[in-house]
């Protein structure tokens, strides 16, 4: 098993200085996790995770940071966001108020390059890791 160093932030003053970092990445790996709000009648944004290579995976919680502080980074058009099924993503993002600008699809890419019986994160992973270790 991979063992990734993270770090989770509750507010959004630290969640704006570790963003820093990753400000001049090129590229960079997104996900949400949600959830059901009854109040509202819809899912809303609960988590939002950030990699990029070589630091650790900045888990903000989006219940106590204004997402506000993410907008630099998912609208610009410099920072390729690689996502499995960004599809959802981006629309989760936009529900928030936020324009996703530059996502590829890694699932989308996945059934494009790769012949497997489930096409999830972890298994298309191990499936390219294997292809390069041959």
């Amino acid at each position: 098993m991979i063992d990734f160093p993270f770090e989770v932030i509750t507010d959004t003053a630290t969640a704006a200085a570790a963003l820093t970092r990753i400000e001049s990445e090129s590229l960079i790996a997104l996900d949400t996790e949600t959830y059901w709000s009854s109040d509202f009648e819809r899912s809303s944004v609960s988590l939002v995770q950030i990699a990029a290579c070589n630091m650790p995976v900045i888990v903000l919680d989006a219940m106590t940071v204004n997402l506000d502080v993410i907008r630099p980074i998912v609208e610009s058009d410099r920072v390729m966001v690689a996502a499995h099924n960004a599809r959802f993503d981006e629309g989760m993002l936009i529900s928030e108020g936020l324009k996703p600008a530059r996502f590829v699809d890694t699932l989308r890419l996945a059934r494009l390059a790769l012949r497997l019986p489930s096409y999830s994160f972890g298994l298309s992973c191990r499936s390219l890791v294997w292809y390069q270790a041959r």
